[in-house]
């Protein structure tokens, strides 16, 4: 096609995966969710998710050395999102470290203040909530201080559910 290719992923690929798709991808937008095992096993039901969505986001990088933009249009090139949690700040900080080490003049970064409480998130009394501004704030703050500013951060209030498809595959 005309116009770039992006994959987007939550980030738990497998690195053999990633290498299938380097003759077709152009931008990966790739999820790094948490750094913390036991947040990972309890919110995604993989212990390893780190290990694997790191792995692969290495992998997409070699793939993408350099971000591309032409005219103001993304090419080619890695962004990694990242999705403040309530009560998770700290974690967000580790994964914002492992950016920081390993992506920071190789990809953009796309911190994210969007969360609310959805699906099965009322079994889970900690993140049965949007996030505090002061949550947010700590998080954009480190990422500032850390120099993780290529790329983007969202703007607070972009944390409601009107962002989210109604997916009742009417039209489908």
């Amino acid at each position: 096609p005309k116009i770039p290719v992006v994959y987007n992923s939550n980030g738990y690929e497998s690195v053999e995966t990633i290498k299938k798709l380097k003759d077709y991808v152009d931008i990966y937008l790739v999820d790094l969710k948490f750094c913390n095992k036991e947040l990972s096993q309890k919110y995604c039901k993989a212990s390893n998710y780190f290990e694997c969505a790191t792995l692969a986001i290495k992998e997409m990088i070699s793939q993408k050395q350099n971000v591309v933009i032409k005219n103001g249009i993304m090419q080619s090139g890695v962004i990694i999102r990242h999705l403040v949690m309530p009560n998770c700040t700290q974690d967000s900080k580790k994964v914002l470290d492992w950016i920081n080490q390993n992506a920071k003049d190789k990809a953009l970064i796309s911190l994210m203040s969007q969360y609310f409480p959805c699906h099965e998130s009322y079994k889970h009394s900690e993140i049965n909530r949007t996030i505090k501004p002061l949550e947010y704030k700590i998080v954009l703050n480190y990422a500032i201080k850390l120099g993780l500013t290529n790329g983007f951060m969202q703007e607070f209030e972009s944390a409601t559910s009107k962002y989210v498809p109604i997916w009742d595959f009417k039209g489908v």
